[in-house]
């Protein structure tokens, strides 16, 4: 996302609130425009070259991400 006007076209309004998973790149350009995350996703990589290592973190912002998170934690490697 570039800026909050992109978010009109793309229909996103028909995927919040449900039981869908979306994620965003850059969430914080469309301002207000959409609601509190569920989830944050950081990922990382290791700045050392030998080691090449990157990792994903997900982390619960309100219920339903603890909700999301509790059934499928045991399904992902707690690193990626």
């Amino acid at each position: 996302l570039s800026g909050a006007r992109e978010l009109q076209p793309l229909g996103l309004s028909d995927y919040l609130g449900g039981r869908t998973l979306l994620l965003l790149e850059w969430p914080e350009r469309a301002g207000a425009s959409l609601p509190p995350p569920d989830l944050a996703l950081t990922l990382t990589t290791d700045p050392d070259p030998a080691i090449a290592g990157r990792r994903a973190q997900l982390q619960a912002r309100s219920q339903a991400g603890e909700t999301w998170l509790a059934g499928t934690t045991q399904a992902m490697p707690k690193q990626i």
